[in-house]
C-alpha cells in the first residue's frame, strides 16, 4: 500500500540508480558530488546508510529495537530485519520512510538550499510519513504490527 513514487523510489534505490551526485557523475553531469549532509561523494550507499547523518538515524532506529549494529546498505538492512521481531512488513515500511526523508532532505537541501541542522528532522519526516502508510493499511493488518 506504498504510494506509487515510493516504490518506484525503491526499486530504484535497490539497482542502485537513484539519481545520487555519483550517479550524475557517470551521466555527464559537471556538478559538485559531495554530499550536502557531510561533503563525502554522495553515492547511494552513502546517502542512505553510511553519511553521518544517515548513521544517526538508522542508530536511534537500532537503538529502539535493542541492537547495536546499523546496516551499511540495502543487503545488510535485508539481513539486519531478518534478526528482528515483529515481522518485515513493519521493517519495509520503515525502511521506506526513513530512506524516502533522507531523500526528500537530500533533495531540500540541493534545490532549496534548506540544509537539515539537526537529524531529527528526517526522523520526524520519516515518523509522519509511516504515520500517513500506516493509516492506508485496514485495522486488520494493523494489528499484525
Amino acid at each position: 500500500k506504498l504510494p506509487y513514487k515510493i516504490k518506484i523510489f525503491l526499486w530504484l534505490l535497490e539497482l542502485n540508480v537513484v539519481l545520487t551526485k555519483e550517479n550524475m557523475v557517470r551521466r555527464k553531469w559537471v556538478g559538485d558530488p559531495s554530499c550536502y549532509f557531510c561533503s563525502e561523494v554522495e553515492t547511494t550507499d552513502h546517502l542512505f546508510f553510511t553519511c553521518s547523518v544517515a548513521m544517526v538515524i538508522w542508530g536511534i532506529v537500532g537503538h529502539c529495537f535493542g541492537t547495536n549494529n546499523i546496516p551499511q546498505n540495502i543487503q545488510q538492512y535485508k539481513r539486519w530485519i531478518k534478526k528482528l521481531p515483529r515481522g518485515d512488513l513493519l521493517y519495509n515500511l520503515g525502511f521506506a520512510a526513513i530512506c524516502w526523508a533522507l531523500w526528500k532532505c537530500g533533495n531540500r537541501a540541493c534545490f532549496d538550499r534548506k540544509i537539515i541542522k539537526n537529524p531529527a528532522k528526517v526522523i520526524i519526516h520519516a515518523c509522519a510519513l509511516m504515520s500517513y502508510l500506516a493509516s492506508l493499511y485496514n485495522v486488520i493488518s494493523r494489528r499484525r504490527f
